[in-house]
């Protein structure tokens, strides 16, 4: 009460008691048990809901009035400084752990915003209605829900929709998790642009369509969204650059989907865009990405097309990493088709390429692979060779030289040597020389020509 009136309100105590039973029959109305299953009261919602100024028992907060009418300027400003005050009373309760109360504060200055302007209204609401769903407050987001629907259906019944405020009405949805709601005025509004407006207007209003639904990780409708963004953004012969941010999200998209055969497509035309604007650096990454689609569709004739241009474009432009993927997925493709002699040579010029790195980690790890491999042929000295260059350039980046001592070892107990030997020969040179190019390799450089030429089709 002294609160109150240091803010120079006018509150009778008959106003105020009938504010506090009012109240009391708010928390009342609540229905005892899981969150999850309580209803809302259609007395509860019908006074959430109602113009607080036209309704019974009247707010203490609200000025007296002789007759009925809207809030002055001066008033409505009071009225905020009053609902400021009641927020950071309901936050206080809040933090000493009574939820009740502080709730109970809250939705009452929420139910009062809307005296003050609709976007104090809306700021309200979020704010509110994040830490409701927070909290697990059904009730509270349920209410705040049908508020908000309120809402929206009074702006979109305008001659002219506020895009703008409608934008807030959508971020509120989706704090309070009513994402088909979010959705549903996305639209109404593209319906609306469709019929009156501008490609440019139906262009913005997707694409923001489409940022909602891939947020939510609802890709294949995502997917549906740029379908129909392109098709207007190639009509209307959009910049490259929009052309591209719109074909990136669909490629993204239908991955998400695994709608790979779809994602080829798109990722087919991002490429010819970057071609178009001479950004030929950022090809390779793209046709990997093909190569892989049509890998993982069982497509390996196209898949290794594709490969074999990443492998040429990458090692032309200085993009060692993508050469080195493409090799070594050409390489798992003719491990599984049984190909040895195609897997060597792959493995072969996978080192080509990690030394264009100087990559020691790389380097080991291809070592250790064609260890393996030639463990699976059962040529044991060439492992055992492949395993001692391995252990080189373990003990020189000190990482895993106990793992190539054991795989040497066991190799060399099958074969019936009891006692380990490492290569001692290559310890008393420099590690550093035999890091550029190891002696068992020295055949194995990168041909700038074609150095995938001979590669089976």
């Amino acid at each position: 009460m002294k609160v109150l009136k240091s803010m120079g309100l006018r509150v009778s105590d008959g106003q105020w008691w009938g504010w506090v039973a009012a109240s009391l029959t708010w928390v009342s109305l609540w229905v005892p048990g899981d969150a999850l299953a309580q209803a809302i009261s259609p007395e509860l919602r019908d006074r959430f809901l109602s113009d607080p100024a036209l309704t019974e028992p009247r707010d203490p907060l609200l000025p007296v009035l002789p007759v009925v009418r809207p809030l002055s300027p001066l008033e409505q400003s009071d009225l905020a400084v009053a609902l400021e005050a009641l927020a950071e009373e309901a936050q206080r309760l809040y933090a000493l752990g009574q939820t009740n109360q502080a709730f109970d504060l809250w939705m009452r200055e929420v139910r009062l915003r809307r005296l003050t302007g609709l976007d104090p209204e809306l700021a309200a609401i979020q704010r509110v209605g994040l830490r409701a769903w927070e909290s697990s407050r059904t009730v509270e987001v349920q209410l705040l829900t049908l508020r908000l629907q309120q809402i929206r259906d009074d702006l979109l019944a305008q001659t002219a929709p506020d895009i703008a405020r409608l934008e807030q009405v959508v971020a509120a949805f989706e704090v309070l998790r009513d994402v088909n709601s979010a959705i549903a005025v996305y639209d109404a509004l593209i319906e609306g642009v469709t019929q009156t407006g501008t490609p440019a207007q139906q262009l913005l209003l997707l694409e923001r369509k489409g940022i909602l639904q891939e947020s939510w990780f609802r890709f294949e409708a995502a997917t549906d969204t740029y379908q129909r963004v392109l098709a207007i953004a190639e009509q209307q012969r959009s910049p490259s650059g929009d052309l591209i941010r719109y074909l990136r999200r669909a490629v993204y998209n239908t991955q998400q989907a695994e709608q790979l055969a779809t994602a080829i497509d798109y990722q087919r035309r991002l490429v010819r865009q970057y071609e178009a604007i001479d950004r030929d650096d950022l090809v390779p990454p793209v046709k990997l990405a093909i190569a892989r689609n049509y890998r993982n569709l069982g497509q390996l004739e196209q898949a290794v097309d594709f490969y074999q241009a990443v492998y040429a474009e990458s090692l032309d432009q200085d993009l060692s990493s993508y050469a080195r993927d493409a090799v070594a997925d050409l390489a798992v493709i003719y491990l599984a088709l049984d190909r040895p002699d195609d897997v060597e040579y792959l493995y072969e010029q996978q080192l080509a390429v990690e030394r264009l790195s100087y990559n020691g980690y790389n380097i080991m790890q291809v070592f250790d692979q064609l260890g393996q491999f030639y463990e699976g042929q059962d040529n044991l000295d060439a492992a055992i060779a492949a395993y001692r260059e391995g252990l080189i350039l373990a003990r020189h980046l000190n990482h895993r030289t106990a793992y190539f001592e054991s795989r040497i070892q066991q190799i060399q107990i099958a074969q019936g040597v009891l006692t380990l030997e490492v290569a001692e020969s290559h310890l008393t040179e420099s590690t550093e020389r035999r890091l550029d190019s190891p002696d068992t390799w020295q055949g194995n450089r990168l041909n700038t020509g074609n150095v995938l030429r001979n590669l089976p089709e």
